[in-house]
């Protein structure tokens, strides 16, 4: 049974000693910045389990600090990571007259949704 498996399975396309990966500084083959979101990503786990303690201690406005630090760090963190990966997979994949369609048409909303929002003035 395992040798018809072994004869159905595909042979990979490159050879995985072919591929030469980047190690980050925690080891992995990850790179060195998937590595520090990792470790910034535990820090704000660790920063919003302290965040509820504050808010069950009732230190409201340390609590609403400390939530919103991590939140806006998140967003940093978020947006630092994938805009890059949007350039370099997605933005490529778009056709350059797809975005005059979308123009067209969210003007055409704009102006059917405001139309009867404006009745009601």
């Amino acid at each position: 049974m395992d040798e018809r498996r072994r004869k159905m399975r595909p042979a990979p396309l490159v050879s995985l000693e072919t591929v030469q990966m980047k190690e980050g500084f925690l080891g992995s083959a990850a790179s060195g910045a998937t590595d520090l979101v990792l470790l910034l990503e535990i820090a704000m786990g660790m920063g919003l389990i302290i965040g509820a303690w504050l808010a069950r201690i009732k230190r409201f406005r340390k609590h609403a600090w400390c939530q919103s630090i991590i939140v806006i760090l998140n967003t940093v963190s978020i947006t630092l990571t994938m805009i890059p990966a949007f350039r370099v997979q997605v933005l490529p994949g778009i056709p350059e007259k797809l975005g005059r369609v979308w123009r067209r048409r969210t003007r055409y909303w704009a102006v059917s949704l405001k139309l009867p929002a404006c009745t009601y003035c």
